[in-house]
């Protein structure tokens, strides 16, 4: 026993000092989107990383003792803007577990994180600000959707209603702003939190890919009836872009095409779409009798036009009508006969003067290079 007595008085002179060093955190919430991490130099300048955190991620924020009472960690270092303009800026100490380079100490602009809440989102359309609890004490201004908070305590009011007390970053003073808002505005849903950022990603982006990649990461998720609408619609949005007979199609007078360019082709597809699956191709010259068109229009290679239904060395499928040639407008009912496959008995005419090239309004634009899918030097090349 004497032995274990000396062995254990050593080692507890060693970690006692380690545990005493412990530093306190608390959790907090970044509030600003695309917050930037920060590293501290050893010369006391700040050095801005490749990293940049989420609204609505938690982090460790730092705490010292400050006459009795623990702050959080900050502080002020001059940094570089964008148009070579320095400011000085304010700096909390943070640790964030985000694996990768996103994992360890870092600073982060004070404004940018909240401590003493919980991450939420405004889900509804639009949520007023209240000065006070008080209904009646609104303000003019206004959060919109998937706008990020931190939600710092819910009150109860007349009426069985709530109010929820938050603070938000303000784009406009870059600084932070607190409020009431009602609480039926907003949700502690952190997979509410992730679609509404997911879903302004998706209606900010032009790339079609990007936008059916982001509409898929959606559907595991467990959201609330208001935010499950709302990815309801971003679906079909998607759909319609990467399917364009979903917006509507129309028979049209049988139309006789072809395809002028020498050593190419165009690819026959089983939906109007680009990322529809090859059924076979139109060759240089030959022909492509078309009996329906569909009513919205999309941009490839700066040509803008419907997507037409019909045969072509006895294929049925759609073809982009920006890169056809129309050759006669009305076809016979005998000839579309000989084509052979489904449409020659599938047609039905119906009012129409659409031809190929059309300068009509494009409806749901894609840009990009679809067709034709070049076999040569010089012409463009299908995605």
């Amino acid at each position: 026993m004497v032995k274990m007595k000396n062995v254990l008085a050593p080692l507890t002179l060693i970690f006692l000092p380690f545990f005493s060093m412990a530093q306190d955190k608390v959790d907090a919430t970044v509030i600003r989107e695309e917050t930037e991490l920060w590293t501290l130099s050893d010369d006391g300048s700040m050095s801005g990383t490749k990293s940049e955190l989420n609204a609505g991620s938690t982090v460790g924020l730092y705490l010292v003792e400050d006459g009795g009472k623990q702050i959080p960690e900050s502080v002020s270092a001059e940094i570089k803007l964008s148009w070579n303009r320095k400011t000085t800026q304010d700096f909390s100490k943070i640790s964030y577990d985000g694996g990768g380079d996103s994992e360890g100490d870092f600073y982060v602009f004070s404004s940018s994180i909240c401590a003493g809440g919980i991450p939420a989102v405004v889900t509804s359309e639009n949520a007023c600000l209240y000065r006070t609890k008080n209904p009646a004490d609104i303000t003019s201004l206004v959060l919109s959707r998937s706008k990020v908070v931190c939600l710092k305590g819910t009150f109860k009011i007349a009426g069985g209603k709530e109010m929820s007390y938050i603070t938000y970053y303000d784009d406009a003073s870059s600084s932070q702003r607190s409020g009431y808002v009602k609480t039926e505005k907003i949700s502690t849903n952190r997979d509410d939190i992730t679609a509404l950022r997911t879903l302004r990603k998706i209606n900010a982006s032009s790339n079609q890919k990007l936008r059916t990649d982001l509409v898929s990461t959606l559907r595991d998720l467990n959201v609330s009836g208001s935010v499950l609408e709302l990815i309801g619609e971003a679906e079909m949005r998607t759909l319609r872009a990467t399917d364009l007979s979903l917006a509507g199609v129309m028979d049209i007078y049988p139309q006789k095409f072809t395809y002028l360019v020498e050593d190419d082709y165009l690819n026959i597809r089983d939906i109007p779409s680009k990322s529809g699956k090859t059924l076979g191709r139109l060759e240089f010259e030959e022909e492509f009798i078309a009996i329906r068109k569909t009513l919205a229009t999309q941009t490839f290679d700066g040509n803008t036009d419907s997507w037409y239904y019909g045969v072509a060395n006895g294929i049925d499928g759609w073809i982009f009508g920006g890169y056809l040639t129309l050759i006669e407008e009305e076809v016979e009912d005998e000839e579309l006969l000989d084509e052979g496959g489904e449409a020659g008995d599938e047609h039905s005419a119906s009012d129409s003067d659409s031809t190929s090239g059309s300068d009509s309004e494009s409806s749901g634009n894609v840009s990009g290079n679809d067709e034709p899918s070049a076999k040569t030097s010089g012409t463009t090349g299908e995605e």
